[in-house]
């Protein structure tokens, strides 16, 4: 293996990381306040378009990082409408 795939893969094990206060914080506080539910669907969107392209390239470091970073940012994003603020009927 060669040096650049290693800084791929600490490059994708980071990424993927630093997903997951974010996630544990949503979850812990039953709150998605002050989370931007644009930015984590076109960084999802993005993910996506990554996990193509390592399918395409056959770079299963880039799908695998690329997948689970998905996954978390789609859990923010279920946390988003599961403990969003109903209003209140008056």
């Amino acid at each position: 293996m060669h040096l650049i795939e290693y800084v791929g893969m600490f490059a994708g094990a980071i990424s993927t990381i630093s997903l997951i206060p974010q996630v544990w914080l949503v979850w812990k506080k039953r709150s998605a306040e002050g989370i931007s539910l644009g930015m984590y669907s076109s960084l999802s969107l993005g993910l996506f378009c990554w996990i193509i392209y390592g399918l395409w390239h056959k770079i299963p470091v880039m799908v695998v990082a690329n997948t689970l970073t998905l996954l978390l940012c789609l859990c923010v994003i279920v946390m988003y409408f599961l403990f969003a603020k109903k209003p209140r009927c008056p």
